[in-house]
């Protein structure tokens, strides 16, 4: 949000002229200043120019040469716009300017021809986001006069960090920064009384409201108060207003919606003005059905969710309520007479539309914080003031709409003194305390040992607490001004969490072969479709903030491959890791359904083949001393390739998978290398007893090595081979693995594996008769397992 200096000067009179300070004390008291924005800043060596001649480019159809007069100087510069013409007043940018921040004017040769500046766009000069052509000014426009000056862009504006104020929607105005500058010491109002705000009496209201206005629900819109007002003509609104509507960011479109959006930056207070001529017959907010349809101001066809506040007459949907008015009942050149609409609408229902519909407004982030009801009138009656202002046939022409379902009632919330020292820690005087809270707009009663705080209208249901009071009387105080003490608490060393050993060991592992990646517990089904995996039986999210986060993850192996196939734009080969938390149904006590938490631990990484993955899974258990096994699957999950994939068994029970990823998925995700995953649940590794070492000596005498090669059927599991073969082989101490071979020379349906094999003895040095003999055996035992001897 952005709050203008100027604007708020209107309201009060500055002590402190430094924007910095300003700045700086607003952050520590109040909300976060981003950044200081000075308007003329970026417009240094830009004037105000009268285009005197055009000639069509030599070498470039799309290209003019034009002689540009700035001040006593003329300029050749070279432009494309097609809305230049003889005689325009532009704006000029000369050479030395920098637009943007970092866009240099330079002398330019544009096709042969020499430019030495740039006529400029809104865009170029950062007052739109979008234009077309070139900017045109009025003919009285001073030429040669610097173009900050001549558009009064003198003012500095504060960007305001929205995401911390987000329990004050009193602070989403300027009347809101009005009151919080005067209570921070950095101004005085100019009005004595203060803030004051429009009274109905100040204004003479028509006849009857034309039509009926009925509300569904109370719940969806606690008040609501309008006025029909003609005599309107539909023009552009005055300078100044433009000037503070584009210093805030929002681009002027005409007097009347310019009024709404001025209100909605100065109270705080969101409305919206429809055709009255558009409208046909009763009208009845309601909420939406699944699948309900309506086109949006911006032109856009929407298909509704259900639920979604809405106004609707005899014939048609008109408004999404707090998002966007429809098409058919927009302000026109041809509106004479509107309503003014000024609602307050449940925030929950007004954010969770906003998600479902993908567009969030300036207005629905204001419903969103809970606007106060007292705020409805007070914005509609504002409202009304400006357009009698700017236009002077302008009158009201129907009584005042008052629809109030609000049980709030004036409150106040006792604050014992003591509480306020002791939460604290120093002793804040008693005039302080009624100063500071009074200039807050609180009203502030002195008893013996409490005060009595009535809390105002605009800071309803944000002010409940006794701790509520405390927390603006500290930030009237300033935390710099408490000593920081800290406190005096016995120490003990704290038991031991095995699992998170347990955890620190693992990613000691991983971290030398991988990165660890952190992502969020959500997923939504355009990333689950990619993995073939579906959401139905995930946990939903009720409200969630967009439609890639839509449920509780199961795996954590669809984050970890978007983020591989992110990252190999990069780099050749890399693989990541996570260890973290999944999330499964389980039913409830009553039938709900309430989640299960489990760890889970995946890798996935490109280039590499099951056994340099069962390598690594290998690693991972030894670091706890525990030990797998594989197991043929059948039934394996769909984003794991059919026939390079095996279950993972620990102490008997499956807890994952380990294999290639499915080539279609590797598309989907645009991963041209193959990839190696794993997934295993963590959590019955952190729940398993600690395996008891026991001590086992060397053999004092030196050993014996056997490399031999064996063609075994293709489906046969290694594993279980090596098991079976060295059943009755004396001396055997172990056999390992070192290379296996399909291809060239291998008959199809088969596979050479080699292995080593060690001998040893604890009590002698071993004979090669005895190495030999044994050697033989484990030969044999290969031949009676089916394999064959291709050392022969």
């Amino acid at each position: 949000m952005k709050i203008s200096h100027e604007w708020l000067s209107e309201y009060i009179n500055w002590k402190e002229s430094d924007m910095q300070k300003i700045s700086d004390v607003l952050t520590n008291s109040v909300s976060e200043i981003e950044e200081i924005i000075d308007q003329g800043a970026g417009l240094k060596n830009v004037f105000v120019g009268k285009i005197v001649k055009i000639e069509a480019h030599p070498d470039a159809d799309r290209m003019q040469v034009t002689q540009t007069q700035v001040g006593d100087k003329t300029f050749q510069i070279v432009c494309g716009a097609k809305n230049i013409k003889e005689g325009l007043k532009v704006p000029v940018a000369l050479v030395g300017a920098v637009l943007g921040g970092s866009f240099e004017i330079k002398k330019a040769d544009k096709r042969g021809v020499e430019s030495c500046g740039m006529i400029c766009s809104e865009s170029e000069l950062g007052l739109a986001d979008e234009a077309e052509g070139i900017m045109e000014l009025p003919e009285d426009a001073p030429e040669g006069m610097a173009f900050a000056e001549y558009m009064k862009l003198n003012d500095t504006i504060f960007d305001v960090e929205n995401t911390v104020i987000t329990n004050r929607p009193d602070l989403f105005s300027h009347m809101g920064y009005v009151r919080e500058c005067v209570a921070v010491g950095l101004a005085d109002y100019k009005n004595p009384k203060g803030v004051e705000y429009p009274q109905a009496s100040d204004f003479s209201f028509g006849n009857a409201f034309p039509f009926q206005v009925s509300v569904e629900s109370e719940k969806i819109a606690p008040c609501m108060t309008g006025a029909i007002i003609s005599g309107l003509k539909i023009a552009p609104s005055p300078d100044w207003m433009q000037r503070r509507l584009q210093a805030c960011g929002i681009r002027p479109i005409n007097n009347v919606v310019d009024v709404t959006n001025y209100v909605m930056l100065e109270y705080g207070m969101p409305l919206h003005a429809f055709d009255v001529e558009k409208i046909s017959g009763d009208v009845v907010m309601r909420q939406s059905k699944e699948g309900e349809e309506v086109t949006t101001l911006d032109g856009e066809k929407r298909k509704l969710a259900a639920n979604i506040i809405l106004l609707e007459d005899k014939n048609k949907i008109f408004d999404l309520c707090g998002i966007m008015g429809g098409e058919n009942s927009a302000i026109s050149d041809e509106t004479t007479t509107i309503w003014m609409h000024s609602p307050v609408y449940d925030p929950v229902l007004i954010r969770r539309a906003a998600i479902s519909l993908g567009h969030r407004t300036d207005a629905s982030a204001i419903y969103e914080r809970r606007v106060p009801s007292a705020m409805s009138e007070r914005g509609l009656l504002r409202s009304i003031e400006l357009l009698l202002e700017m236009c002077p046939g302008a009158k009201i022409e129907s009584s005042m709409l008052k629809i109030n379902n609000d049980t709030q009632g004036a409150y106040s919330v006792d604050l014992l003194k003591s509480s306020v020292n002791r939460v604290l820690g120093v002793a804040i005087e008693d005039d302080f305390v009624v100063e500071g809270l009074t200039k807050l707009g609180f009203g502030v009663s002195v008893e013996s040992e409490k005060f009595v705080i009535a809390v105002p209208d605009f800071r309803y249901k944000d002010i409940e607490h006794e701790s509520d009071l405390i927390e603006e009387i500290v930030r009237m105080y300033g935390l710099e001004n408490i000593e920081a003490e800290l406190p005096m608490v016995a120490m003990q060393r704290p038991e031991k969490n095995k699992g998170r050993e347990k955890e620190r060991k693992i990613r000691d592992v991983l971290a030398r072969s991988a990165y660890e990646t952190l992502t969020l517990s959500f997923v939504g089904q355009s990333l689950c479709l990619k993995m073939f995996v579906s959401l139905d039986d995930a946990i939903a999210i009720k409200n969630p903030l967009s439609i890639e986060i839509t449920h509780m993850r199961e795996s954590l192996l669809p984050q970890i491959l978007e983020n591989l196939a992110k990252n190999l734009r990069f780099e050749k080969e890399l693989s990541f890791y996570e260890l973290s938390s999944i999330y499964k149904k389980q039913a409830g006590e009553v039938g709900n359904i309430i989640p299960w938490e489990g760890k889970s631990l995946a890798f996935a990484g490109n280039n590499l083949d099951f056994y340099q993955g069962k390598a690594l899974l290998e690693k991972v258990f030894a670091q706890l001393d525990y030990v797998f096994q594989l197991r043929e699957v059948q039934d394996a999950p769909a984003h794991f390739h059919p026939g390079r994939v095996a279950e993972v068994f620990f102490q008997g029970k499956s807890i994952g998978y380990i294999g290639e990823i499915h080539p279609k998925v590797q598309k989907n995700f645009g991963i041209s290398t193959g990839v190696t995953a794993f997934e295993i649940a963590f959590s019955p590794l952190i729940d398993a007893k600690d395996k008891v070492l026991s001590y086992k000596g060397f053999s004092a005498y030196p050993s014996s090595e056997r490399d031999h090669n064996f063609l075994l059927p293709e489906k046969m599991l290694v594993g279980d081979f090596v098991k079976k073969i060295q059943k009755g082989v004396p001396f055997i101490a172990n056999i390992s693995i070192f290379d296996i071979y399909q291809g060239e020379n291998i008959e199809p349906g088969k596979k050479s594996i080699s292995i080593k094999a060690v001998y040893q003895s604890s009590d002698r040095t071993l004979s090669d008769g005895e190495v030999e003999a044994s050697h033989k055996k484990l030969i044999e035992n290969a031949v009676k397992n089916g394999a064959e001897d291709r050392n022969v």
